[in-house]
């Protein structure tokens, strides 16, 4: 039987989502029956709601009172997760919700006590935990194929312009214009799923997350918005070990994330997107690379997969995606945001519409912290750079505020 599938929200990112289903058309496996938006008339003539037939209403309430819908997506601002899955669950609906899970750590406890008492599947969209590629990252290290992990790392700069932070009302916010948390950042948002790989990865459990005990953080903002674009975080986990993660939106260059897990007999390198290796004596020795359909057709099919009963659980569900989120607010309760002097930043203009705002040499800077496992004001390399704060997360489960300073 096909899996008629309804989805709160129709644009933007929804938009890109919803695409993904049409390789489950001809299989009559699952289809998009029905979306809501606030722009009914203009979504209705969009393709792919056409080449689904898909109804079109104009509330999340219309969509979960039609009866076939048997599942739903909740692909939406990051402050509405648990308030729309929610909704769902309570209208015994299977659900897909996009990362993050939701913008506190206490919010997504709620979600799962929603999920146990509705009785249903909930999935979350940290794609490339679903992924060929990082699921035989997982196996090898559940195998004991690289020993005891002792730490792991990412890097990344990913540039994002000016109006990047102009394409909605919460983006690079700490709170809605409605008082409601939602700690956008490059930690929350972009760059989440390199933290959800590493708290995943580093758990030698073959599904569990890792889960932080004690965190640093430096964090620092060159756009005019209000929270942090840039950060450096390195924490210690359940398992005993360290983690280092560097992420920003402030540079000229673009350097895709690069991920190494270290254990005592290997390392596992993911090169962001598609690939996994294995290491051993500095010599690639095994790995592994993603389907051509990519990591979000996998997700789907996982969480088809799970409607069907042909699995039990999401690759990914609220209980790994606590975890990120559990690191995140910590990560804001614990230090204070660090604005960058001027005379270290440049503006880069790629067109007329595009203007960047960069802190100089970042990259390289952040290759260096990686390579020598260090936070940024630990090489002194970089004048701009403060040492941060750390809290102690043994027994951390409520975010109240940011740090204030």
């Amino acid at each position: 039987m096909t899996i008629q599938v309804g989805s709160i929200g129709a644009g933007g990112y929804a938009a890109f989502l919803l695409r993904c289903f049409d390789e489950f058309i001809p299989q009559q496996r699952a289809r998009i029956a029905a979306v809501s938006t606030s722009r009914p008339d203009r979504v209705a003539q969009a393709p792919f709601i056409a080449s689904q037939d898909a109804k079109v209403v104009g509330s999340a309430e219309e969509l979960l009172a039609i009866k076939k819908i048997d599942a739903v997506m909740v692909p939406t601002s990051i402050d509405s997760h648990l308030h729309y899955t929610k909704m769902a669950l309570a209208a015994g609906k299977q659900v897909f919700c996009e990362k993050s899970v939701t913008a506190t750590v206490q919010d997504a406890y709620e979600m799962i006590q929603a999920r146990e008492e509705a009785n249903k599947i909930v999935a979350i969209g940290y794609q490339d935990a679903y992924s060929r590629s990082c699921q035989w990252a997982k196996q090898t290290i559940a195998a004991g194929n690289i020993g005891e992990i002792k730490r792991a790392k990412v890097w990344a700069t990913w540039p994002r312009p000016e109006s990047y932070y102009a394409r909605n009302t919460w983006a690079g916010k700490i709170k809605t214009e409605s008082g409601a948390w939602v700690l956008d950042s490059p930690a929350c948002n972009a760059l989440a799923h390199q933290i959800n790989l590493l708290l995943w990865l580093t758990n030698p459990d073959p599904i569990a997350s890792n889960r932080a005990v004690w965190v640093e953080a430096e964090l620092y903002r060159v756009y005019d918005i209000e929270n942090y674009d840039t950060c450096a975080i390195r924490a210690e986990t359940a398992t005993g070990c360290e983690l280092l993660i560097l992420l920003t939106h402030t540079c000229a260059v673009n350097n895709d994330p690069l991920i190494e897990i270290e254990g005592e007999k290997g390392t596992i390198r993911r090169i962001h997107p598609d690939r996994c290796q294995l290491i051993r004596g500095g010599s690639v020795v095994g790995g592994e690379t993603n389907r051509e359909s990519g990591p979000r057709a996998a997700m789907f099919e996982n969480w088809l997969d799970c409607i069907e009963g042909k699995s039990k659980r999401p690759a990914s569900e609220i209980e790994n995606a606590l975890e990120v989120t559990r690191l995140v607010c910590a990560v804001s309760e614990c230090s204070p945001i660090v604005d960058v002097n001027p005379r270290y930043t440049k503006v880069v203009q790629r067109d007329e519409d595009n203007y960047f705002r960069t802190i100089r040499d970042i990259e390289s800077l952040f290759e260096r912290c990686f390579d020598d496992f260090k936070m940024p004001h630990e090489t002194r390399a970089a004048r701009w750079t403060k040492r941060g704060r750390s809290l102690d997360m043994s027994s951390y489960d409520h975010f109240e505020n940011p740090c204030s300073g």
